[in-house]
């Protein structure tokens, strides 16, 4: 199968793809950070992309991306996302809130909205 992962170069997200691998699946990662070191060890069945998915511009860049090697994605698995600013408004600081808003809600629906013409 063919599975892409957000947030695939650390954590939650990491270790899914690490699974994902393990069970013989081919998997593309995005990330904000450089997954090149993991993608040499791993001869083709993981292929990664840097993409900030709260960016709208970079999701649909990594989907093209995605499309001229892949004719079809299986799945997509949402990972990326962070904690973030969290606590009473009032004293949260305005910018680091809507950060973690866009990674967490704005990512997870650029991913879906771009990627979904290639689910099948």
């Amino acid at each position: 199968m063919n599975i892409v992962v957000t947030g695939s170069s650390s954590g939650i997200g990491r270790a899914l793809v690490v699974r994902l691998l393990g069970g013989g699946h081919g998997v593309w990662g995005l990330a904000r950070s450089d997954q090149s070191e993991f993608e040499a060890g791993h001869n083709g069945a993981f292929r990664s992309a840097r993409c900030d998915v709260a960016n709208w511009y970079d999701v649909a860049r990594t989907t093209t991306e995605v499309a001229a090697a892949w004719n079809h994605v299986d799945g997509l698995v949402c990972c990326a996302g962070s904690q973030g600013e969290v606590g009473p408004a009032m004293r949260a600081d305005p910018g680091r809130w809507s950060e973690t808003v866009r990674a967490n809600l704005e990512g997870t629906y650029n991913a879906v909205r771009s990627f979904h013409g290639l689910l099948s």
